[in-house]
């Protein structure tokens, strides 16, 4: 599965440069770039929390949902980083699994990983939110002032 999530991350990156630059890899290109642990280790943990969603596809709300909420929320220190990137992350894997699975790739197949992939973001984006919001409201806190004045 590792190989499919750096196929991931090298569609996101050649299509959306700006997010490769909030990688330390972004330097490297080609087979310099394949071989980096770090862009190995965020494909295989990426695609841990893929193989994780499918594990719970009947509790995804409960099993699944805190732990992409609080990935989400650990977005807010990168620098640069906007909560539309994870948008680029259900195009990039849509693309790579219709090339994986070709012909199996019925409009059936693409909607219910569609769906599932949705989801994952989606969870993720509400993290990063809430996370913004947390921190807003901590230096509004800081600063002597309120939210409700």
């Amino acid at each position: 599965m590792t190989g499919n999530g750096k196929k991931v991350f090298m569609w996101i990156f050649d299509n959306n440069p700006k997010v490769k630059q909030l990688f330390p890899c972004r330097d490297k290109e080609g087979d310099e770039l394949l071989k980096d642990l770090d862009f190995k280790g965020h494909a295989s943990r990426f695609m841990q929390s893929v193989g994780a969603a499918v594990d719970n596809l009947d509790s995804l709300e409960t099993s699944l949902a805190p732990l992409l909420l609080n990935l989400g929320k650990t977005h807010i220190h990168f620098q640069g980083f906007k909560p539309d990137y994870f948008d680029s992350f259900t195009t990039a894997m849509l693309h790579v699994w219709e090339q994986e699975l070709q012909d199996r790739f019925t409009p059936e197949v693409e909607e219910s990983w569609k769906t599932v992939f949705e989801f994952m973001m989606g969870k993720m984006k509400d993290g990063y939110t809430i996370a913004k919001e947390e921190e807003m409201n901590a230096k509004n806190l800081a600063n002597g002032t309120s939210l409700t004045t």
